[in-house]
């Protein structure tokens, strides 16, 4: 009998029924109410439900409280409902109760233990739900500071990335200004020859994106303040496109599409580097729109000029030159600024 038991508890049912048959008829008055609770276990974990059945009720009907017990809570396992009528069930229970109580009634201290084991039970359970949700907080709190700080490594980086690439923006502006205004000493040289010696270069390593900014700033006011009485090519005002140009202000007419090419040829032939000098202050980042501003600029034509060529508003023309601005200098500066840098050229 306490064999079939171990072999019940180890998984082997098979063993077990086998070692279990006939026990309960062969147990002396002594032992057959626990073979037949062990019997009801066994056949019940091995699904002959009815042979389980047939052994819990025999603990059921005994005189015994502790052996009623133990064949009531076998009966209203979950496995046996679907077997009982719900009239028997609901007997079955409100029995089950009173053998409960009376059990209790004959053992007080044992009701105080479970009582207290369901107490210590619940707080257990409590403790433990509230250790796992502190758990979960935790990890959320450490999932969440690990992600802050991968968006602040990339924030950093790229900020790192951004200055550094502003610093060789900037170094690259200075240079071609240099180049630009070296050109323009040798356009004006009486002899032909540059003044200024050669191309000073501005080390990355050496200069703040800050400073490297001013100093661009003052290269170009610079240019600007030694040449701010340039006029108009003659070249310019004597040609056919600039003489239609005129026309169309005369009857405040827009410019044409084809009218571009003409103009920009025009410019060109007058000023063979504007162009080339234009894509160097805007490290070759003109858009069409500010090489279309740039040449109407060059032409000497005003702000309200552009507004009847270009059909647009004084506000956006002065977005356009503004934008253009912001391109060669890197920062604002007053629009009639790039108006003189651009006449330059």
């Amino acid at each position: 009998m306490l064999l079939a038991e171990v072999k019940r508890m180890k998984g082997d049912i098979k063993s077990a029924l086998n070692l279990i048959r006939d026990t309960p008829e062969l147990a002396d008055s002594i032992q057959y109410a626990v073979a037949l609770a062990y019997a009801a276990d066994i056949y019940q974990e091995a699904g002959i439900m009815d042979t389980a059945y047939m052994y819990a009720h025999e603990l059921v009907v005994n005189e015994d409280i502790l052996n009623k017990k133990t064949g009531y809570s076998i009966i209203l396992s979950p496995e046996f409902r679907s077997m009982l009528h719900p009239d028997t069930l609901s007997r079955y229970y409100a029995e089950y109760k009173e053998v409960l109580e009376a059990y209790f009634d004959d053992n007080p201290n044992e009701q105080a233990l479970i009582q207290e084991s369901m107490y210590n039970y619940q707080t257990h359970e409590r403790k433990s739900i509230k250790v796992q949700e502190e758990k979960k907080v935790l990890l959320w709190v450490i999932v969440g500071f690990a992600f802050l700080v991968v968006i602040m490594a990339f924030v950093i980086l790229y900020m790192k990335y951004k200055n550094r690439n502003n610093i060789v923006k900037m170094r690259e502006k200075l240079d071609n200004l240099q180049i630009l205004k070296q050109e323009l000493s040798q356009a004006t040289a009486p002899d032909g020859t540059c003044e200024g010696g050669q191309i000073v270069s501005f080390p990355m390593t050496t200069m703040s994106e800050q400073a490297l900014r001013q100093q661009l700033k003052e290269e170009l006011m610079a240019l600007y303040n030694q040449n701010n009485d340039v006029v108009t090519p003659q070249a310019i005002l004597e040609s056919e496109v600039y003489a239609h140009l005129q026309q169309l202000l005369k009857e405040k007419k827009p410019m044409g599409d084809a009218l571009w090419d003409k103009l920009e040829e025009t410019v060109v032939a007058a000023s063979p580097r504007f162009i080339s000098s234009l894509k160097l202050l805007t490290c070759d980042k003109l858009t069409t729109r500010e090489r279309h501003t740039a040449l109407l600029v060059k032409c000497g034509f005003r702000p309200v000029d552009l507004t009847i060529l270009l059909a647009l508003t004084n506000g956006a023309i002065v977005s356009r030159r503004q934008k253009l601005a912001d391109k060669v200098f890197e920062q604002k500066v007053n629009v009639k600024v790039i108006d003189g840098i651009v006449r330059l050229l």
